[in-house]
């Protein structure tokens, strides 16, 4: 009966498993048009090491970018570091990407780099939150933990990284 029981125990232990998503806009941008529009040099490309300093130890398995210059720049130094390839959605198939975010099950953490009208949409819909990003905002790093064990729960944290934007 024991046996059972710690068996039982440990099947319910192995199958609990939590998806952690990262989501941050990209950094600050030198100009408006997002297909050939980078960084800007200094502050965008500071952030963006500031992002891979703050991201190189949480194990991160997968990293997602828009298909815009700025936010894959973003992603980069982050990228290089752990030797990870960035995965380039469509910003114009955000529900399509929003699907596969949801999709993840397992124990993985996903770093999403977006955009400002656009992360908001998708912590609403994988955390049910709500958030703005306001337009000269770039140092927010928003945290959804999705634990599944027995019931699913879901844990929101808003923190910020890099130099404090006004």
């Amino acid at each position: 009966m024991l046996r059972c029981f710690l068996f039982a125990l440990l099947v319910l232990a192995v199958s609990s498993c939590t998806t952690t998503y990262y989501f941050v806009r990209h950094a600050e941008k030198a100009c408006e048009d997002c297909l050939t529009c980078g960084l800007q040099i200094p502050d965008g490309s500071n952030r963006a090491m500031a992002l891979a300093d703050s991201m190189d130890n949480k194990g991160v398995d997968n990293i997602f970018a828009s298909q815009c210059v700025r936010t894959q720049e973003t992603a980069i130094p982050l990228s290089d570091r752990i030797n990870k390839q960035i995965d380039i959605y469509q910003t114009e198939d955000l529900e399509e990407f929003i699907a596969v975010l949801k999709g993840y099950t397992d124990n993985r953490s996903i770093l999403i780099v977006g955009h400002s009208n656009q992360v908001p949409v998708m912590i609403e819909s994988i955390a049910n939150r709500q958030v703005t990003i306001d337009s000269e905002d770039f140092d927010n790093l928003f945290i959804i933990r999705k634990r599944r064990f027995l019931t699913t729960t879901i844990q929101f944290e808003s923190k910020t990284y890099g130099v404090p934007t006004p």
